[in-house]
């Protein structure tokens, strides 16, 4: 049912103003292979542009509204999400049930990934995994670096959780180790950029301030 109102809301929304004008810009530009970094100063890391340019592909192909399949990720997002707190062999609390009637029906979830076509949900799972694994299996905490690498290579908000994760450990070693691998994870992550610098894309995304006016 969550999906159901995902999906009709999407499709429903996908003329939304602002979503369908950032799109219907920048795919183009990814599409035919030039700087996005360059073209528009686009202030997010390469994932952003790559999901636009997959469903791109898919949109030319199938000729369904691009604005509408780019919200497909988000969505998908969410539901495997709520299945790994759902069925996940960790013990993630007696309120679990609680957690993934949250994650399926929240309005503030459902209007963010399929009206405005946010992708906040893709960092926040993976930096849940992350530190569900660094919790509950400290011997796995490579792979919780890496998540959380990927994470801040999705969006730079679970930048501030770091000192969170940090207190995890008890050896300084295994935190350089950690933060070695968060940030060779966030590098590799700017090396899927199309047609732009590790460093032009590190530049433009740390360089951002917000529009004025």
């Amino acid at each position: 049912f969550a999906v159901a109102i995902r999906g009709f809301l999407a499709y429903y929304e996908y003329g939304n103003s602002d979503v369908r004008d950032a799109v219907e810009v920048l795919a183009p530009i990814a599409y035919a292979g030039q700087d996005i970094y360059k073209e528009v100063g686009h202030p997010y890391f390469p994932y952003w542009i790559n999901s636009i340019l997959f469903w791109k592909h898919v949109s030319v192909v199938s000729h369904i509204p691009l604005s509408f399949l780019f919200k497909l990720t988000a969505i998908f997002t969410n539901i495997v999400f709520a299945c790994f707190v759902l069925f996940s062999s960790y013990k993630i609390g007696r309120e679990k049930q609680n957690i993934v009637l949250l994650i399926a029906f929240s309005p503030v979830l459902i209007a963010v990934s399929t009206v405005l076509a946010q992708f906040d949900i893709i960092p926040t799972f993976l930096v849940f995994l992350a530190f569900v694994i660094l919790a509950y299996d400290k011997k796995r905490w490579q792979w919780s670096a890496l998540l959380l690498g990927f994470g801040i290579g999705v969006k730079t908000f679970p930048l501030i959780l770091i000192p969170a994760f940090l207190a995890e450990f008890s050896s300084k070693k295994k935190m350089l180790g950690f933060l070695s691998i968060v940030l060779a994870t966030v590098l590799f992550s700017s090396l899927l950029a199309v047609e732009a610098s590790p460093i032009e894309v590190l530049q433009t995304v740390f360089g951002y301030r917000g529009m004025v006016g």
